[in-house]
């Protein structure tokens, strides 16, 4: 809907916007807390993580199935970040 509505488009990025920078606090603070890698440009890692999130949630509601979430988990905690 955001495609056909200005208003909504923009709402809907704040929003996104907002959620991708916890995700970026987030990852700093792992960061110092020395548990993920130094060489995760946290900015990158938080814009591939709130892609790859929209993509699983298009793809549960089309599949019907856990399985996309369960893919996602396991790339993002223990491959990624780990």
């Amino acid at each position: 809907m955001g495609d056909m509505n200005d208003c909504f488009r923009g709402k809907l990025e704040k929003a996104l916007d907002k959620i991708k920078i916890k995700v970026t606090e987030c990852l700093n603070e792992a960061q110092e807390k020395k548990e993920i890698s130094p060489a995760l440009d946290v900015f990158e890692t938080s814009d591939f993580i709130m892609s790859s999130w929209q993509g699983v949630l298009l793809q549960i509601k089309v599949t019907r199935s856990t399985i996309p979430f369960n893919i996602f988990d396991k790339m993002i905690f223990e491959v990624i970040l780990k």
